[in-house]
């Protein structure tokens, strides 16, 4: 934070007259609202009862109205044209199984280590530190790596350093 002053520019914008894109910010605020909700009540109270299910029935369709709305309007929040583009579309759908899975991880390692190891909330942060320095460095390596094994390589590195190592007594 102190050095970000002076290591990151401010964007400029040119100047004239500017859209606010009100109908597809509420529409996909709205829904998101709606479908998140279902979503994590729905298992608790049933997945088509009539306490959730409406909340489904509203949320998506304000999502594909959202959609419709932004291929219409002069400027976008989300320019789906971008799409086109096989890596963006790569990275975005990698970025989201990522924080679909592993980026849900810190959640329920959390649970396990406070709820089932009873360590306190200061003791759970600390057992976290290994995994956090080493997505760091991981960070800093990926690009060399990449242009030294190639991708498949990548993909045998990582299968390789998460494989399971036996303990003291040879279990898996």
């Amino acid at each position: 934070m102190i050095l970000a002053p002076f290591v990151l520019t401010e964007s400029k914008v040119p100047a004239g007259a500017k859209h606010y894109d009100a109908a597809g910010t509420i529409s996909v605020t709205a829904g998101l609202l709606l479908v998140v909700y279902y979503l994590i009540q729905a298992p608790v109270e049933g997945w088509a009862s009539a306490s959730t299910l409406p909340f489904a029935l509203i949320g998506v369709p304000l999502l594909l109205a959202f959609v419709a709305i932004e291929k219409r309007t002069k400027e976008p929040l989300i320019s789906f044209s971008m799409f086109r583009n096989r890596n963006l579309t790569g990275a975005a759908l990698t970025a989201f199984l990522f924080s679909a899975s592993f980026g849900s991880l810190y959640y329920f390692l959390t649970l396990y280590t406070q709820g089932v190891l009873h360590y306190s909330a200061i003791q759970s942060g600390f057992s976290f530190l290994p995994l956090t320095l080493s997505a760091f460095v991981g960070a800093k390596l990926i690009n060399k790596m990449l242009t030294k094994v190639g991708v498949a390589g990548m993909i045998a590195t990582g299968m390789w350093l998460g494989r399971r190592v036996p303990d003291a007594d040879g279990i898996v």
